[in-house]
């Protein structure tokens, strides 16, 4: 009878039955009291059956005349008759700390299923103990009893939404407690371990391990459908990685000064813009507009057919981004970027064809600028209609269609310095680049070389992606997916670049080879030249 009293008191919580309960408890419990402490302090020994009790710092609780006197209707008890309840009573003013006295060690502790624990207050045990003494007819209205008796039916219903109250906030209470105890317990654990990163370093970290491995996937072998498999695993991470990138640039053109190209080189399709960074899969990109928007059936089109499509000068700058009037309000705007040390090789390579040395002409620059050995003056035009004649067999390479063979000479003859070899060589380029830019600045508008953050403007236009060549297929596919094109993704894999430099694995290797050819006057000066795309883009720098 008295177990079940305090079942159903520790279940229903109602503050006038708890005293009433509490005070037959202990009542009971101390019939045989030999003496009592008067120093706020309350010692009762129970049966042999049950453990010793003791209320500690209970200033509410006094023993008067062999009865004890609960003042502010609340006390805790512990271990009463084999039954271990760690709370049955609300506490209204203060907590009364209650500990159990452990002097008797020789009791064992009573089975598992004769307990009724605190932990009685999750949902799902105060349910099950609430239908084993009760039956509820409707939720507000509770009644029922067990074999040894029954309940104030009245007096339960009797403030029934203050106990429903009293029930919602004792379960917040004991789930705090709960994990709080948890804490203490993995604080204690752990106090002799190494400190261990904090929950974003630790998914920052895995984040940053898993794109490299997705970087260094070799993906030229697969198919589309494999491809689309690996993209959509790693989606998020390539997302996150794009919009870290844009965080870092917009933080570069917020304490740098940029300069920029005075070139204004976007074009617009349908909410689309796009600026071509040469050098840098442009000729891909190039080629797919003049395809969807000029000319489906047009053969290596040339860029100037995307002349309508351009934007031309911004007709104001809005919170540091330029504004085109030709130009949707949400249009995303967007470039590819290259190492601009690889995009210099590149260009280097493409400058041996036919094409750019009857076009562009460098040779005039370079190649006809070689000193001749004192020795071999009197042969100099000799040597200038040997090269000549190699630049005749160009004209009908090009008129034969085939531009992009390179430059042979006729005739062998290791003593012509025009010959060997006949066109730029990779440190007379960079001698070119470094002499044009001394003479024009930031007029210089050979886009080939020209760093991608001055000839994007990327300041100015504030670019919503800015994705990196050398990531393909990942960030080519993020992209794609991001303006709608892709239905379109097969279009970017199928085409080869003109230069015939597709296989980037091998691109670190050729920047040593190339750059070691160079004085280190022309190692700084690219480091310089290109300084801001090595911030912006996170590239390294030339090694001195």
């Amino acid at each position: 009878m008295l177990v079940e009293m305090v079942k159903m008191v520790f279940k229903r919580k109602t503050k006038v039955l708890m005293a009433a309960v509490v005070t037959l408890i202990i009542i009971g419990i101390m019939k045989n009291l030999p003496e009592a402490d008067t120093d706020n302090h309350a010692a009762v020994n129970t049966s042999d059956k049950a453990d010793n009790i003791k209320v500690v710092n209970a200033d509410n609780i006094q023993v008067v005349d062999n009865r004890v006197v609960v003042k502010q209707n609340e006390v805790e008890v512990i271990s009463i008759e084999n039954t271990k309840i760690e709370k049955v009573a609300e506490t209204i003013n203060h907590e009364v700390p209650v500990e159990v006295d452990k002097t008797n060690e020789e009791h064992e502790a009573p089975p598992d299923d004769d307990r009724i624990s605190g932990e009685v207050d999750t949902v799902d045990e105060q349910q099950a103990v609430h239908d084993n003494g009760e039956n509820a007819e409707e939720e507000g209205t509770e009644g029922g009893g067990n074999d040894e008796g029954e309940y104030d039916e009245e007096e339960m219903e009797e403030g029934s939404e203050e106990e429903e109250d009293d029930h919602e906030e004792e379960e917040d209470e004991v789930a705090d407690n709960q994990s709080a105890e948890e804490d203490s317990t993995q604080e204690s654990d752990t106090s002799d371990t190494k400190d261990e990163p904090e929950p974003d370093d630790e998914k920052d970290s895995e984040l940053s391990k898993s794109i490299k491995e997705l970087y260094d996937i070799e993906w030229h072998s697969l198919k589309i459908p494999d491809i689309d498999k690996i993209y959509r695993q790693n989606k998020q991470a390539i997302k996150k990685t794009l919009e870290s990138r844009r965080e870092h640039i917009n933080s570069i053109c917020h304490d740098k000064r940029i300069p920029n190209s005075n070139r204004n080189v976007l074009y617009s399709f349908d909410g689309i813009s796009w600026c071509p960074t040469y050098k840098a899969g442009s000729t891909t990109w190039k080629n797919y507009w003049v395809h969807k928007y000029v000319d489906p059936n047009a053969k290596d089109p040339h860029i100037n057919l995307l002349h309508q499509y351009t934007l031309g000068n911004p007709s104001k700058i809005l919170n540091n981004r330029a504004q085109y009037g030709k130009e949707n309000e949400d249009a995303i705007r967007f470039t590819v970027v290259r190492n601009p040390i690889v995009r210099v090789i590149s260009f280097w390579k493409m400058s041996q064809t036919c094409w750019e040395m009857i076009q562009v002409g460098m040779h005039k620059d370079t190649v006809l600028k070689r000193p001749i050995p004192p020795l071999l003056v009197g042969r100099k035009e000799e040597f200038r209609r040997e090269f000549q004649q190699a630049l005749d067999w160009c004209q009908g390479q090009i008129a034969a269609g085939k531009k992009h063979d390179k430059i042979t000479p006729l005739t062998e003859n290791p003593e012509n310095p025009y010959l060997n070899p006949p066109h730029t060589t990779f440190s007379e380029l960079v001698a070119k680049i470094k002499s044009q830019r001394a003479e024009l600045g930031n007029k210089d508008w050979e886009g080939h070389w020209a760093p991608a953050a001055e000839w994007c403007n990327v300041c100015i236009q504030q670019f919503d992606y800015i994705i990196k060549l050398e990531k393909e297929p990942w960030e080519l596919w993020s992209l794609l997916d991001t303006i709608g094109l892709w239905d379109d993704r097969a279009y970017f894999l199928k085409l080869t670049n003109s230069a015939g430099d597709n296989n980037k694995s091998s691109e670190e290797t050729e920047i040593d080879f190339y750059v070691s050819q160079l004085s280190d006057d022309l190692k700084n000066f690219l480091n310089h030249f290109f300084v801001n795309d090595f911030d912006m883009f996170e590239y390294s720098k030339v090694k001195l």
